[in-house]
């Protein structure tokens, strides 16, 4: 819903200035998100984010999100360097 709705005031202003009517388009997205959550409540398990027992939950949380932090932060390292690299490439030959 937020990924629908986001910046409604500033994306409404820019959305007139082109010539769209800015309540017709404002009811659009609301309406949109509205419905996208009621959809994804539905389809979604309710099940899959309760926790039978929290504390016991907490334990396993630690050493999974230092592995997973450990990946991200190493592929974010290399795409960096992608970036740089094509940047250097670019404003070289232009």
């Amino acid at each position: 819903m937020v990924l629908i709705a986001h910046n409604l005031i500033i994306e409404t202003a820019v959305q007139k200035k082109t010539g769209s009517s800015p309540f017709s388009m404002l009811s659009v997205r609301l309406i949109t998100a509205f419905i996208s959550g009621f959809v994804f409540n539905l389809l979604l398990p309710a099940e899959a984010f309760r926790l039978n027992n929290p504390t016991s939950a907490l334990v396993h949380i630690t050493p999974v999100f230092a592995d997973f932090f450990t990946i991200w932060a190493i592929s974010i390292f290399w795409l960096i360097i992608k970036i740089v690299f094509i940047i250097i490439c670019l404003s070289g030959f232009a």
